[in-house]
């Protein structure tokens, strides 16, 4: 089954969208301000079944934190990245705490494109890859947040997000940030982990390994047919590559 790619040919980018059941990724590029370029949101929303039944509260957090956090931290003009990624991360999951219910909540991957560094805002899990040269790597600043199922249950599957109100009180949780800086002319790979039930990080890799010249949207097309193929999709699946 083929699916929807779209293209912004004067950023270098393609992404596209493999929705499942609950159908709660966003990917957004919205214009950048001052000397940012454009940025980028990929969002994996999510709502609890057994507390709030309805899917398309997880759409909307999704689109909510895709629109939110990237306006919130181009207004900010702390030249800490990592300063201003944390206090737009507080700043932004406060007004979804009073926008959202309980049980609801994203996590994201944000890229910001800037005249001389490309800033990667990480919050909670997702994949993303950096291309060196010879072969796509996950930056060393990019943790691990996963929690183990058998103790904190499935409704607690990672230990950093944006919203979830009944968490909020317990110091496990957070929405902290994990920032990345490369050079803008750095190959970046995201995607929501929809795309690791399909695949390990190793297949991954190899997949969408570049071949000479070739372009965002090839490159996005094998990887988007290589896992409809395999017929193994479990989640939503959003892959965004930035060549």
């Amino acid at each position: 089954m083929k699916y929807p790619i779209r293209t912004i040919s004067e950023y270098h980018i393609a992404y596209g969208l493999m929705p499942y059941k609950r159908n709660q990724d966003v990917i957004q590029i919205i214009p950048g301000k001052g000397d940012c370029t454009y940025a980028v949101s990929v969002v994996d929303g999510w709502n609890w079944k057994e507390k709030l039944a309805d899917d398309r509260v997880g759409r909307r957090a999704a689109r909510y934190i895709a629109k939110e956090y990237p306006q919130t931290f181009l207004e900010l003009d702390d030249i800490d990245f990592v300063r201003r990624a944390e206090t737009a991360s507080t700043v932004v999951d406060k007004r979804f705490l009073k926008a959202f219910p309980k049980y609801a909540s994203a996590v994201t991957v944000f890229l910001f494109s800037f005249m001389n560094q490309d800033i990667i805002v990480y919050v909670g899990k997702g994949i993303v890859l950096l291309w060196d040269g010879k072969q796509w790597t996950k930056p060393v600043k990019i943790g691990d947040y996963f929690l183990d199922e058998t103790k904190f249950g499935f409704s607690n599957e990672v230990s950093r997000f944006f919203g979830r109100g009944e968490l909020k009180g317990d110091p496990l949780y957070s929405c902290k940030p994990d920032v990345v800086v490369c050079r803008p002319e750095t190959p970046v790979f995201l995607a929501t982990d929809g795309l690791e039930d399909v695949f390990t990080l190793e297949e991954i890799t190899q997949i969408i390994r570049i071949d000479h010249e070739i372009s965002p949207r090839e490159l996005t097309d094998r990887l988007l047919t290589e896992a409809s193929r395999c017929g193994t999709q479990r989640d939503d699946i959003s892959v965004l590559v930035r060549l």
